[in-house]
């Protein structure tokens, strides 16, 4: 028979195998059992409530404080964390990987176009134009996280320096006009821009800022949201924004657990004519993907059993992924002598519960009853919970008996017979009785231990090496395949921009400026 060739990896092959494929065969399943055996603690959420407590409402929220706080000092419970529920409930939007490279490059293009405006040379204006220009585009998709006015009036007034190097005055009379009205309060660092250049900007703000005579009353239903003006955050609901220029600025509102409010305002004397203050109630409209328990009566005997209530708490309980969702509201009642005394309701509602168990607490009247006896029940419900498991009794080990040597045997003294005890010359006549044999006790002799040798096996012949497995070589093309796609899609996203309308505020060219 011909002798078979067994193949065998080339040093770079035998490299990737042992530095990349074995280390993710070993840790995928580590992975997968260290999820699955992952931490076992009950979850509980204490889902925020509008009750109908009879406290101040500092109080309240002191009393709701702690007892998340004395559930959170216990080990054995996993209590979930104020911000990421109100967040998960409220379905706020949290600003992903995409975004947060847009506005990375945003800031790169600002200081790319102003690196190339300090050349001061009409070459290098027309290339800083491209770059801002880039960043105008982004502007759109980033304007709902960035909450820094500056960078907004420095693309604006970027673009008028390009335009004058380029010796475009209309353009960069526009441009500076738009910062001014954006933002009237920003201040040119003089080491940014030129001297005259600054010069000119004080000028056209200060024109801006006796025109601002407009003012805006905004209030939202519900109330208490959110306001950003051209960037700003100026208040929540109701507000009035006063001092407000000529020309298109953008207002938002924003409300957990609503969908966000955004709009840009024209004020135009054209259209305003002698107005000067303005009104507005936005109705702002809710968000079908948030959750929450506003008006519905969860203390009330008829809500315990409510279908459509249990629905509500099985939608928030699987939202939240949690085990058990808690309500509290603390209420104070009278005594028949003359005293008070305060009450902490619980609510509690569990996984395929068909009801909502509810417990009363009497905390006390001061803080440190308070604070005592929320401890207490604290450390109750951890063991109600997650009980400590009882100790493992393991069988009593065999008692070791211990066997002493036994002592050696002296080989006893040969008993003589009589016919020896007489003399010789009485032996020699008589005649020879016969032998006698003598027994001694003599010792078992030790055989040597005999060394065993074993003989070295021959060497099993090498089955089938794993470069011929089928699996190997389809791992490694998968891994090499989507490896260049993601460096394919992160250089494609790195050179290009994503494709956009320009920037959506806009202001009316002013008349009259010098």
């Amino acid at each position: 028979m011909a002798p078979q060739f067994t193949p065998t990896l080339p040093p770079q092959q035998r490299t990737f195998f042992r530095c990349i494929v074995l280390p993710l065969l070993f840790f995928l399943p580590l992975t997968w059992f260290s999820n699955s055996h992952a931490n076992t603690k009950p979850k509980i959420a204490l889902i925020p409530y509008k009750s109908n407590t009879n406290l101040d409402s500092t109080e309240a929220e002191w009393i709701q404080r702690l007892y998340r706080w004395a559930l959170r000092q216990r080990p054995r419970l996993d209590v979930m964390e104020e911000a990421d529920l109100t967040n998960r409930l409220n379905n706020v939007q949290t600003i992903d990987r995409k975004t947060e490279i847009r506005i990375t490059y945003f800031r790169r293009y600002l200081e790319k176009g102003q690196k190339l405006c300090s050349f001061n040379q009409p070459r290098y204006a027309g290339f800083a134009l491209k770059a801002l220009e880039k960043a105008n585009k982004l502007a759109p998709h980033i304007e709902d996280w960035v909450t820094d006015p500056n960078l907004f009036t420095e693309l604006y007034l970027l673009h008028g320096l390009a335009y004058l190097q380029m010796r475009n005055g209309p353009k960069t009379r526009e441009y500076v006009i738009r910062a001014a009205q954006f933002n009237p309060e920003y201040q040119p660092d003089e080491g940014k821009y030129p001297e005259q250049f600054v010069k000119y900007f004080n000028t056209i703000r200060d024109w801006v800022k006796r025109s601002a005579n407009y003012s805006l009353s905004l209030d939202s239903t519900p109330n208490n949201a959110k306001v950003y003006y051209n960037q700003r955050l100026v208040g929540k609901t109701p507000v009035t924004i006063r001092e407000i220029p000529l020309g298109r600025h953008l207002f938002r509102v924003e409300h957990n657990g609503y969908k966000m409010w955004k709009s840009i305002a024209n004020f135009d004397k054209k259209k305003l004519g002698s107005r000067t203050s303005l009104k507005n109630n936005v109705s702002l409209e809710r968000d079908p993907k948030a959750l929450s328990l506003d008006g519905i009566p969860i203390f009330d005997k008829a809500a315990a059993v409510d279908p459509l209530v249990l629905d509500r708490l099985e939608s928030i309980r699987d939202k939240l992924s949690v085990d058990h969702l808690y309500m509290l509201e603390p209420r104070r009642f009278s005594k028949k002598d003359g005293g008070s005394v305060i009450l902490l309701y619980i609510a509690k509602y569990q996984k395929d519960a068909k009801n909502i168990t509810y417990h009363k607490l009497p905390i006390g009247l001061s803080r440190d009853e308070h604070r005592s006896a929320i401890v207490a029940y604290a450390q109750q419900l951890e063991q109600r919970l997650s009980p400590l498991a009882e100790p493992v009794r393991r069988p009593d080990p065999p008692p070791v008996i211990r066997r002493e040597p036994e002592p050696e045997r002296r080989a006893e003294p040969i008993a003589r017979s009589e016919p020896e005890r007489r003399s010789e010359p009485e032996r020699r006549s008589e005649p020879d009785p016969e032998p006698e044999r003598r027994v001694a006790a003599i010792e078992p002799r030790r055989e040597p231990e005999k060394r065993i040798t074993e003989k070295p096996q021959k060497p099993e012949p090498k089955g089938e090496s794993i470069a011929q497995k089928w699996w190997f070589w389809t791992i490694i093309v998968v891994a090499v395949v989507g490896a260049g796609a993601v460096t394919a899609g992160v250089l494609i996203a790195q050179n290009s921009a994503p494709p956009s309308a320009t920037f959506i505020v806009t202001t009316t060219t002013a008349s009259g400026t010098q």
